[in-house]
């Protein structure tokens, strides 16, 4: 194989593995839960240990690859990941679907903290389109299509096909081609105050926005009576938004982006809370689209200068403040994705409440770095 073709495609199935367990989860939980006897806010649970799992990943995986190397880590990863795709796909019973979820979520997490360094150092723009774009537009797609053709354990095999060609790959590519970058050091970013208030706003903007999609199965399904494909629609609609946004040409100064980004995600959130009460002739399916697209679209304008200035403020130690924004913001996800958990009819208000009332705790952190400072402009 082509060496080009070879790194393309390495990166392509690393770019791959959080969008398939996450995002072509999503459409399936109506009709595993179904299957398995779980009501579906209780398969939220299989959200949050993953996204837990994840977290953690983030941050072994950046310690295993000072100690090991990072190409050790990511076949680590990739085996891990292909491990529990393995094992949720032939689950049956919810203790099982857990355990895979939190392999997979360790596979993903060696994934994402060694990613954007080798995108970085190997990648062009066409293949970063695809890894932030297509790939999460075309995951929830993916997971519905079998859900509504075969059954929802074809999600789990595709996840774990993805980890095994991943590797395969890794496995025949030279070991100095992913070896390079400096090593991950976090102690003198426990004391950057400025770094900090970026990530913790970061987090917490992130962590609304995925407990928002995690709430999606629920009101989709149980509120509407719809089905997996109406709950894959509202994924890459948000993923579209969100990607469109990420490369358009921003305009205006960092803190009007942030705080417009920030009173956005604010404001949707409450229209989405307040959706039992439209009106007759209002469809609130299309209502519940077009304010989660919106709230994508927020989430997308602010975080994007959030990392940035986070990232800025680690200085020298940006590897490792990639690796701890990462963390934060998938611990936070983690935590309040519990929030409406065995909770039907109040599924909107309680979860989007919290989302906002995240948001607006992430912006208090900010005035001193933001609005009051130049520090990020451009």
């Amino acid at each position: 194989m082509h060496p080009r073709l070879h790194t393309a495609l390495s990166l392509a199935s690393l770019a791959a593995l959080g969008p398939l367990a996450f995002d072509a989860v999503l459409p399936a939980l109506p009709a595993l839960g179904k299957e398995l006897g779980l009501s579906l806010p209780a398969t939220r649970s299989l959200l949050a240990v993953y996204m837990a799992a994840l977290a953690s990943s983030h941050l072994l995986s950046a310690w295993a690859a000072n100690a090991l190397g990072k190409r050790t880590v990511l076949l680590a990863g990739a085996l891990l990941f292909g491990a529990g795709g393995a094992m949720c796909a032939l689950a049956q019973a919810p203790w099982e679907l857990q355990a895979g979820r939190i392999l997979q979520g360790l596979g993903v997490g060696a994934a994402a903290a060694l990613l954007p360094l080798l995108m970085r150092a190997h990648s062009s723009r066409g293949l970063r389109l695809l890894a932030d774009g297509a790939i999460p537009i075309l995951a929830p797609a993916v997971g519905a299509l079998f859900v509504l053709c075969a059954s929802w354990r074809q999600a789990f095999w595709l996840a774990a096909a993805a980890g095994l060609l991943l590797l395969v790959l890794l496995a025949s590519t030279p070991a100095g081609s992913i070896s390079a970058g400096d090593r991950f050091q976090f102690g003198e970013l426990m004391g950057n105050l400025a770094y900090l208030r970026y990530a913790a706003c970061h987090a917490m903007c992130f962590g609304a926005l995925a407990a928002g999609a995690a709430a999606l199965p629920v009101m989709a399904s149980m509120d509407l009576g719809l089905g997996a494909g109406h709950i894959a629609l509202l994924q890459a609609a948000g993923a579209s938004i969100m990607l469109l946004l990420s490369y358009s040409s921003p305009d205006g100064p960092t803190r009007q982006r942030v705080t417009g980004g920030i009173a956005m995600m604010i404001m949707m959130a409450a229209f989405i809370v307040a959706w039992n009460e439209l009106e007759k002739g209002v469809d609130p399916f299309y209502y519940l689209l077009g304010c989660w697209a919106m709230l994508c679209g927020g989430f997308s304008a602010c975080a994007m200068p959030l990392a940035a200035g986070a990232l800025k403020a680690a200085g020298q130690q940006a590897r490792a403040g990639l690796s701890l924004l990462q963390f934060a913001s998938h611990a936070v996800a983690a935590a309040i994705q519990c929030t409406a958990r065995g909770n039907v009819e109040d599924t909107a208000l309680i979860t989007f409440g919290t989302a906002a009332l995240m948001v607006i705790a992430g912006a208090a952190v900010l005035p001193f770095f933001i609005w009051r400072s130049a520090h990020v402009e451009q």
